[in-house]
């Protein structure tokens, strides 16, 4: 098995999954897809990957959960809980505006000890980055306006 490339194709979902989801549209008349989280996503699609590549039995399913949940545990930039410390310590607001759902990023500033005062998930917004209901939604929840925020990206 080529792993780096079964973990490139993993990557690859999510970015397939978060750019083309489109929950608040119709299938039918009456018909809605339900929001899935970005949780339910890496699980469904770790599941998926395994059975294309001829492995479903490879790990149990608790085990299959918790790979799935990796991302909970990501190490954070050396700098980042002391620079986002230093921004609050201005009296400025700082808020993770992520894709990941509310459990995975509480437990993501939890162990990488990022001290956000505000955490907004696309779970809110019922869409995902790089939709504009999501950076909206975010600026309204914060009382602010657009021109009133930056922006920090640090992921690759």
């Amino acid at each position: 098995m080529d792993w780096p490339s079964f973990a490139q194709a993993w990557r690859n979902g999510y970015k397939d999954f978060t750019r083309n989801y489109a929950p608040s549209q119709s299938l039918a008349a009456n018909d809605h897809i339900p929001f899935k989280t970005v949780d339910q996503h890496h699980h469904d699609s770790l599941i998926g990957l395994l059975d294309s590549n001829g492995l479903p039995a490879l790990w149990p399913p608790d085990e299959v959960l918790e790979i799935s949940r990796v991302w909970h545990f990501l190490e954070p930039w050396p700098d980042s809980s002391s620079g986002i410390g230093k921004l609050n310590a201005l009296g400025i607001q700082t808020c993770a505006l992520s894709n990941g759902n509310l459990e995975l990023l509480t437990d993501m500033a939890t162990y990488a000890h990022l001290p956000w005062t505000h955490v907004f998930s696309s779970e809110h917004f019922g869409a995902y980055k790089p939709s504009p209901k999501v950076y909206k939604g975010a600026v309204e929840k914060l009382g602010l306006k657009a021109e009133e925020c930056a922006m920090v990206a640090a992921h690759l």
